[in-house]
């Protein structure tokens, strides 16, 4: 069985990793770049949580970087991103 603080974690990183598809072919190229970023997020939030066995913490830098990294672009119809979509957001 999973502690809690495991399994915020994993929801975490789950999160963090589910983009829904771009609408667009510019979109596409917005979403790599986004991608790429939280990607690297969660690399550094998984790497804290082994070096310093401290799973809160690697949650809340993650929540951070991840509040730092918008949605910057529209996603296919029907999709939902699981933040919030901010238009010019970084990417």
């Amino acid at each position: 069985m999973i502690d809690i603080r495991t399994e915020m974690l994993l929801d975490a990183l789950s999160d963090a990793l589910a983009l829904p598809p771009a609408a667009t072919g510019n979109g596409a190229e917005l979403r790599a770049r986004l991608e790429r970023r939280r990607t690297a997020a969660v690399r550094a939030a998984v790497d804290h949580a082994r070096s310093s066995g401290d799973l809160t913490e690697a949650v809340e830098r993650l929540d951070h970087a991840l509040h730092d990294l918008p949605l910057c672009y529209r996603p296919a119809p029907g999709e939902r991103p699981t933040l919030s979509a901010v238009p010019g957001g970084r990417g």
